[in-house]
């Protein structure tokens, strides 16, 4: 049967393999600590390149961490080299407008290890995983703070922590909801954390 049959999907129903994130509430996640970083030191041009510096790194991270999953697969490993080649002219960029953002390379390196060791040995779902890419994430907004030159740190690192504390809170809760489902340990463990974040509230 011809590609126009019954059975075939529609072309624009396909997904390419590897290009598009699954999980849709990272989006989210990726965003926010950025705008919540410009929003407290004013917008200045070098956040937008930061901004895809950051996008096409996630892009090339999610793409990585798919190309482990699959048993290093060579098909899954296409968008990883397209998203990684395009990820450095974008870090090279940001750093010729923001020089001192190289300061919060240390902090990133051991994270990133981190998760694609933990993808590697097949824990890519786990909680000590999700907490890892949580705090990498908001970490960009200090890191967007710093490229607009903001220099009062109080503020910003209140913001971090509350980001912090929300984003482990649905991870808890969408474990409780999907993967981990039914397990009394981690319905304890969502119950007490949004608890103890109550008198915060």
């Amino acid at each position: 049967m011809g590609p126009g049959g019954p059975g075939a999907a529609a072309p624009s129903r396909r997904r390419a393999t590897g290009w598009i994130p699954e999980q849709h509430g990272a989006w989210a996640m990726l965003t926010l600590p950025v705008v919540v970083g410009v929003w407290l030191v004013g917008a200045t041009w070098v956040h937008l390149a930061l901004a895809a510096f950051w996008l096409v790194g996630f892009l090339a991270f999610d793409a990585s961490s798919r190309w482990l999953r699959s048993r290093r697969r060579r098909r899954e490993l296409t968008p990883v080299l397209v998203y990684g080649t395009a990820t450095l002219p974008l870090g090279l960029l940001t750093l010729v407008f923001a020089p001192h953002l190289l300061r919060w390379v240390p902090l990133y390196l051991p994270l990133l290890a981190v998760s694609l060791w933990l993808t590697a040995r097949g824990a890519e779902r786990s909680l000590g995983n999700d907490a890892v890419t949580v705090v990498a994430a908001c970490l960009m907004a200090p890191v967007a703070y710093d490229a607009g030159g903001g220099d009062t740190w109080g503020p910003v690192w209140v913001a971090f922590g509350v980001l912090l504390a929300y984003f482990l809170g649905t991870v808890l809760y969408v474990k409780t909801m999907i993967r981990e489902r039914g397990r009394p340990g981690y319905v304890h463990a969502s119950a007490a954390y949004h608890l103890a974040g109550l008198p915060t509230a």
